[in-house]
């Protein structure tokens, strides 16, 4: 197999290069560019439904055989290149990666080999996992020093090998053993559960000259392998005043990740009320694995804690409880400063609901926080009443569309579409004409957060609903008038068709016509518009648009794809079927000649 002499030259500048190229090669090709509250599904872009295209990644026949090849040269920074390329191609699913093993074990084996060449082959190895090979590994990490263990034995730990077993037991022990290549040791041992370490363990937690990261370490491992009096191990070292008090509440959670029982509950109760709120934390974590019950009965006095992570755990207590009485604490948390723990009772709300006792104070609760004006609460309330399909909460959401915070304005909007109330089109379409006359006064702009997008979710609902009265605003976001929106635009386009389908009406055909056609001059016509055209082209089955369709249907892109479902819709005629799109991943450090 012929070798491309040009790439033996390239410098890791290139490897670097390679590297990123096939990583955005290769990346996956999204079927729609997504919205920025992807949360809030817009089902233009869903209806019709489209069968997502398969994506095949190729690599050259004969990659591995060359590297062998490679492998064999006697240049240390080509070989060190190439096995960089054998890991990265393992990662990627290159078959055949594992025939390189015997040539990187001898590698390792070379007396006097290149350092460089060895780390390589060592990240490689454990990159392709091979495990049955950790004897080699670990000799070479005893042989070299710590720049080797560095790279080796926390694999080993992960992959629970006794290999370094006795060489673990023998460094815990050692006073001139550095504190890196200590928790290697104890890290190691704790992977195995080696009973044996354990009094050794115990002196280097209590050790008062030894380094804080060390205690620590050894803490964890006595709290893996739990040898008999661990839990009280943990009091006595709340109690040691030597101990510093953030380093003392520390070991003691360490100590007790894995225990139970009345005595450890009250040394975590202890660490709850006396410790700062990121070991509060660990503890309420520590005593929900073993009892909910007893985080719910604490979180009352919890819940006003700055440390998100406390009020997570009190909000998870509260949840599991599934009790009436929690409800009202509960729907409070909709309005938390933290996204990810609001979005998370928002959800856990929803599915208590389900249960029949607690959905009327689910949704008393919910509309509560709705008719407060704190704007995270009132976004995630109309989130959970509008799954709740709580029609109730309706006006006020019909007011949160003028709110401040473009968040609320398009969860409102989000919501409204949801709740499907023809009794509230009439107060949706007045606030979207006073939008649309802030678009054209200059005041809004697709830039600010919330107009487009909320416009687009108020337009997506006239569609659904076929609400003819809109019509008139609808078509005003049909020409080409990109400081309407980009959203509010293509959902505009979308809900005409809704209007009028099967029922083709010429002017509309010819804007639409007009819009998937518009590819050429500084400023073309953006693919979301063009992509809903094509859509009301052929949901309102118009003939006449057949010849433009039929030119923009041509390959397995998104519009052309959609071109063909519009051609089905009017004519009857089937799409083709794609095969899946090959990606070719050629562009190697090193790759066989075409």
């Amino acid at each position: 197999m012929a070798v491309n002499a040009s790439s033996l030259s390239r410098n890791i500048s290139a490897v670097i290069v390679v590297v990123i190229v096939v990583a955005v090669i290769c990346s996956a090709v999204p079927l729609r560019a997504q919205h920025p509250m992807p949360d809030y599904d817009l089902e233009m872009y869903d209806d019709p439904a489209l069968i997502p295209l398969e994506y095949r990644e190729r690599f050259p026949d004969g990659l591995t055989q060359l590297w062998l090849k490679a492998l064999q040269r006697p240049d240390a920074e080509l070989q060190r290149l190439v096995i960089d390329s054998i890991a990265i191609a393992h990662r990627r699913g290159v078959s055949g990666t594992k025939e390189t093993v015997p040539r990187l074990l001898a590698l390792l084996a070379k007396p006097n080999q290149s350092l460089d060449v060895s780390r390589a082959a060592l990240a490689a190895l454990i990159a392709m996992d091979a495990k049955e090979q950790a004897a080699s590994m670990a000799a070479v990490a005893v042989k070299q020093g710590p720049t080797f263990s560095q790279i080796v034995e926390p694999a080993l730990a992960d992959w629970k090998s006794p290999v370094m077993k006795h060489v673990w037991l023998q460094r815990i022990t050692a006073a001139s053993a550095s504190q890196t290549m200590m928790i290697y040791a104890i890290d190691g041992l704790a992977a195995l559960r080696e009973s044996a370490a354990a009094d050794q363990l115990t002196m280097l937690l209590l050790g008062k000259g030894q380094r804080p990261p060390v205690r620590i370490a050894a803490a964890r491992a006595l709290g893996t392998i739990e040898p008999p009096g661990v839990v009280d191990l943990a009091a006595s070292a709340l109690r040691d005043s030597s101990i510093k008090g953030e380093l003392r509440w520390l070991l003691a959670i360490e100590l007790l990740a894995h225990r139970d029982g009345e005595k450890t509950v009250e040394v975590l109760k202890q660490i709850v009320s006396g410790s700062g709120s990121a070991f509060q934390a660990r503890a309420l974590e520590r005593l929900f694995q073993i009892d909910h019950r007893i985080v719910d009965a604490m979180a009352d006095k919890l819940l006003e804690s700055d440390d998100v992570n406390v009020r997570r755990w009190c909000a998870r207590a509260m949840i599991a409880a599934r009790a009436a009485d929690r409800i009202k604490p509960l729907a409070t948390l909709l309005g938390d400063v933290n996204p990810s723990l609001r979005r998370e009772v928002a959800a856990a709300l929803i599915d208590l609901a389900e249960q029949a006792n607690l959905r009327e104070i689910v949704t008393q609760q919910t509309m509560r926080v709705l008719k407060m004006d704190q704007w995270q609460g009132c976004e995630q309330a109309a989130v959970v009443l509008a799954k709740l399909d709580h029609k109730p909460g309706g006006p006020r959401m019909v007011e949160l569309l003028g709110h401040n915070r473009g968040e609320v304005q398009v969860s409102a909007a989000w919501a409204l579409k949801q709740l499907a109330i023809k009794e509230l089109l009439p107060d949706m379409l007045d606030h979207a004409e006073s939008v649309y006359d802030g678009f054209k006064s200059g005041q809004l702009n697709h830039y600010m957060f919330g107009p487009s997008l909320k416009m687009a979710h108020l337009f997506v609902a006239f569609g659904k609903q076929r609400y003819r009265p809109a019509e008139d605003l609808l078509r005003k976001y049909l020409p080409k008038d990109f400081s309407l929106g980009l959203y509010s635009r293509a959902a505009a386009a979308w809900a005409v068709g809704m209007l009028y389908e099967d029922d083709a009406q010429e002017d509309l055909v010819q804007i639409f016509s007009e819009r998937l056609a518009d590819l050429i001059g500084q400023y073309p016509e953006t693919k979301e518009m063009r992509r809903m055209s094509a859509v009301s082209l052929g949901r309102m089955h118009s003939e006449s648009a057949l010849p433009n369709l039929r030119r923009f249907a041509s390959g397995p892109d998104e519009i052309s794809r959609i071109c063909y479902w519009a051609i089905e819709q009017i004519t009857g005629e089937p799409p083709p079927e794609f095969e899946p799109i090959v990606m070719e991943i050629s562009d190697w450090l090193l790759a066989p000649l075409p």
